[in-house]
């Protein structure tokens, strides 16, 4: 016998019952993201730009892209002291 297949919809039809879902709404599921910014970036920068740019690039280089390629991820985008990943599973995500 065939499990029936879990429309997201329906659970949150449930909870949100004032909401009016359409009949052929698509359900998506989002990939995991991981977010990191760097505490102190701001003070480390106006005591020392060169070497809190050149420590930081390093650090970055030599553990934090290599953890992420370990895990599959992909950086989507790079501010200044911080990124964002995405991964291709939670496990990915916190392994």
């Amino acid at each position: 016998m065939e499990r029936p297949i879990h429309n997201p919809r329906d659970s949150l039809h449930s909870r949100l019952p004032h909401c009016q879902w359409p009949k052929n709404a698509i359900s998506v599921a989002l990939p995991p993201f991981f977010a990191a910014d760097v505490v102190g970036y701001s003070r480390l920068i106006g005591r020392d730009e060169s070497g809190t740019l050149s420590a930081f690039k390093a650090h970055r280089h030599k553990l934090v892209d290599v953890k992420i390629a370990e895990h599959q991820g992909r950086i989507v985008k790079l501010t200044g002291d911080g990124l964002l990943v995405e991964f291709p599973s939670v496990t990915n995500a916190v392994a």
